[in-house]
């Protein structure tokens, strides 16, 4: 159900047949959006999904985006998933 493919979304876990990384939704559920939104938002969401992606996580524990972001640009800063600034120190 989890597949991991260096030409699908960079290599990140993702829900097998769709460019969804398992972050978008682990993230959202422990951000405690509504299971509800999810299942409208991603059609193709089960119980099994969540099930399948949690366990992957467990067992693949790597650090967030922005742990990576820090040690490769220590003068940027993540302001929102698509957006990065730079840190201007004096």
């Amino acid at each position: 159900m989890i597949t991991v493919d260096p030409d699908v979304m960079g290599g990140l876990p993702c829900f097998a047949g769709t460019r969804v990384p398992i972050d978008n939704v682990l993230g959202s559920i422990e951000q405690s959006i509504d299971m509800e939104f999810l299942l409208v938002a991603y059609s193709f969401l089960t119980e099994e999904h969540i099930q399948a992606a949690q366990i992957y996580a467990a067992s693949h524990p790597s650090r967030r985006p922005s742990e990576r972001l820090s040690n490769a640009m220590p003068d940027a800063r993540l302001v929102s998933d698509l957006t990065l600034q730079r840190i201007h120190r004096s």
